[in-house]
């Protein structure tokens, strides 16, 4: 039985097994290959094509990619929220334990014991009022009364009224 397969380092020796038009195509291409017109099916992208596509990429990841980072200065935003608020309610919860507890001062008189610089597990921020103090270097500790969070916002404790709250900056 003799092998009709079609390999292409094979020489065209054999002209039975090509197609009728084996001029038009050099030989090159087997009968299964020919479509309705006798053009070549195995054909590749055209350049155009491909610059199109390229060029398509391009538009998409010129949309994506502002959108991720909007989304991911949000989230750092929504972050550094959630932490004020968790400061804000512990130095409420301090100053309702003091009351019940005829403890004075109220609030306490600064918010840990950390030395300055960035929050980290050896040097824990809000560990006088957190449970769970902040130790993932989103925050810096510049004073004992002024904190710095990642999205540089600067917060400053008052021991005697009890606010952490956002320093107002000077334009």
């Amino acid at each position: 039985m003799k092998n009709n397969a079609f390999t292409p380092l094979e020489k065209a020796t054999d002209f039975s097994r090509w197609s009728t038009d084996f001029y038009a195509d050099g030989g090159l291409m087997p009968p299964s290959a020919k479509t309705v017109r006798g053009q070549s099916s195995l054909t590749g992208f055209t350049f155009i094509e491909m610059f199109i596509v390229i060029i398509l990429i391009g538009i998409l990841a010129g949309i994506v990619v502002p959108k991720f980072v909007e989304f991911r200065n949000e989230a750092r935003i929504a972050a550094e929220e959630a932490s004020v608020h968790s400061i804000q309610s512990a130095i409420k919860l301090y100053s309702i334990d003091s009351a019940l507890k005829n403890r004075k001062p109220f609030y306490p008189a600064v918010l840990d014991t950390a030395g300055t610089g960035y929050a980290t597990p050896d040097n824990p921020l809000f560990g006088v009022i957190l449970q769970n103090p902040i130790s993932d270097n989103q925050w810096r500790k510049e004073s004992d009364t002024l904190y710095k969070s990642s999205a540089g916002n600067s917060y400053t404790y008052d021991p005697i009224a009890g606010t952490f709250n956002l320093t107002p900056t000077s334009p």
